[in-house]
C-alpha cells in the first residue's frame, strides 16, 4: 500500500509532498513560531500602553509609524 502524501507549498510556490507525520511536524513548527510572534507582539503592545503613545515610542519598538 502506497503512503499517502499531502502537497505543501512554500513562499515561492514550490510544491513538496509530505507524509501525514511530516505535515503534522511542519504545522506544529509553524504554530510554535506563530505563538512566539504573538507573544512578542503582546509584549510590544504592553510596553506601548504603559506610556503616552507617540511616534518615537512606536519607532523604538520597531513599528513603522
Amino acid at each position: 500500500m502506497a503512503t499517502k502524501r499531502f502537497p505543501l507549498y512554500d513562499e515561492q510556490g514550490q510544491e513538496y509532498l509530505l507524509t501525514a507525520s511530516e505535515t503534522i511536524d511542519f504545522l506544529l513548527e509553524e504554530v510554535l513560531a506563530l505563538r512566539q510572534t504573538v507573544f512578542d507582539l503582546e509584549n510590544k503592545v504592553s510596553r506601548l500602553s504603559e506610556g503616552p503613545l507617540n511616534k518615537n515610542s512606536f519607532e523604538e519598538e520597531g513599528i513603522p509609524f
